[in-house]
């Protein structure tokens, strides 16, 4: 496989150990440690290439964005695909337990390679990820992307509960990207009421309804506002319960099968 054309559909930069890892390695003999490097030797020095990063691993990037646009055009469909795909399962092979410092890169590749499971799963990773740093509009990207693939899965399992804790992050982080009354805020934090109705209160509710009150508290709606403080109080005295059924219930088992649905 040419090290340029692998390369190319890396839009950031490319490790050099991804380059030699067989995953990469068509099902002839590929080449090895020195003849990669060899390979980016004289792409750098045709100024293809350029070290981007030394530290903690070497890594590769085009020198110029227009090199990079001919040079992933030029590849049929279905070859970027493969290489897309190649790069995820490198990625995922050569991270180990680091896998979430990456999942920005999985869930690109995963999404250009149309692996659509792993795409959603990254996605969301890579909006979680985004919005614990604060970076909402990142975030916001990444968690449209994973909904957006959601929707092309419709018997994926666990759709329901993925869908919630998608819209409800979108949610938060569309407060800080389009304000607190911003209707794309409203449409999240509905969604993800319905999908808490579909299946059945949980303590994943609490977070959607001071959503939507601080929506209408926001815009002056106070009527509606005091109905979703109402039902988050509701809410709060269900889950009161049923930690006290828990703690006074030795076994979860039989603890379970005695909490009832709030109210």
């Amino acid at each position: 496989m040419p090290t340029f054309e692998l390369s190319s559909v890396s839009p950031a930069e490319v490790a050099a150990d991804l380059l030699i890892l067989p995953v990469f390695q068509d099902r002839a003999p590929g080449p090895g440690v020195a003849e990669v490097q060899q390979r980016l030797v004289h792409l750098q020095q045709a100024e293809f290439l350029y070290e981007a990063r030394l530290f903690p691993e070497l890594e590769y990037t085009f020198k110029h964005a227009l090199t990079y646009q001919v040079a992933y055009e030029s590849l049929l469909q279905e070859r970027r695909r493969e290489l897309h795909t190649r790069i995820m399962e490198a990625l995922e092979a050569q991270s180990g337990d680091r896998l979430g410092e990456h999942v920005d890169r999985l869930a690109h590749h995963a999404l250009r390679g149309e692996v659509w499971v792993k795409a959603i799963d990254y996605s969301q990773q890579a909006g979680d990820k985004a919005a614990a740093r604060s970076a909402h509009v990142e975030a916001v990207g990444h968690l449209t992307t994973a909904l957006q693939l959601l929707e092309r899965l419709p018997d994926a399992p666990n759709r329901i509960q993925q869908e919630l804790a998608l819209q409800t992050t979108l949610g938060s982080a569309l407060m800080a990207t389009k304000g607190y009354a911003a209707p794309e805020v409203e449409r999240a934090y509905t969604r993800a009421r319905e999908l808490c109705r579909q299946v059945g209160e949980t303590p994943e509710i609490f977070p959607v309804l001071w959503g939507l009150w601080y929506v209408n508290r926001t815009r002056g709606n106070y009527p509606r506002a005091r109905e979703h403080a109402e039902s988050r109080t509701q809410a709060d005295a269900w889950l009161r319960h049923v930690e006290e059924l828990i703690q006074a219930e030795p076994r979860p088992e039989t603890a379970a099968r005695s909490v009832p649905g709030p109210s």
